[in-house]
């Protein structure tokens, strides 16, 4: 099994699928990194609901990403959370298969990360970290918009 892969400096949140390889970061500065399977690591324009448009993250999605951080208690997590119940199909209808997940965060605290066997179909599986994904996925991951 993969680990999840280290935090780079100035990196503040990075997602990574530990399933399929997919790695997404947001800098510091808002920068929106991609590294695909067994690709190289790229800068991708987000897609952002509240700021549609945009080149980077602002700071006003990075202050909402810092809010999902903190409701979800991030520092104070387990390293290895259970995942919620899965439905026998999400929603579109594919069954819904659950992914190793790694969320890391860079805060005062320090690094940490949290894993989770969850499925991005469906949030709910992600527990606590479902506030964290919510709005990583409102600012940088577009998966909103296939709603």
């Amino acid at each position: 099994m993969r680990q999840a892969p280290a935090l780079p400096d100035a990196v503040y949140l990075q997602m990574a699928n530990l399933s399929t390889g997919w790695v997404y970061r947001i800098a510091e500065d808002g920068r929106y990194l991609v590294t695909p399977h067994g690709g190289v690591e790229g800068q991708r324009t987000p897609l952002s609901k509240h700021e549609r448009g945009r080149e980077t993250v602002s700071v006003h999605g990075l202050a909402r990403l810092q809010k999902a951080v903190n409701a979800a208690g991030f520092f104070s997590l387990d390293d290895r959370l259970e995942g919620g119940p899965l439905p026998q199909h999400a929603p579109g209808g594919e069954d819904a298969d659950r992914q190793h997940l790694a969320f890391t965060v860079r805060g005062e605290q320090g690094v940490k990360t949290v894993e989770v066997q969850a499925s991005l179909r469906v949030p709910t599986s992600l527990g606590a970290l479902e506030p964290i994904y919510a709005a990583l996925d409102l600012e940088a991951l577009g998966d909103w918009a296939n709603e």
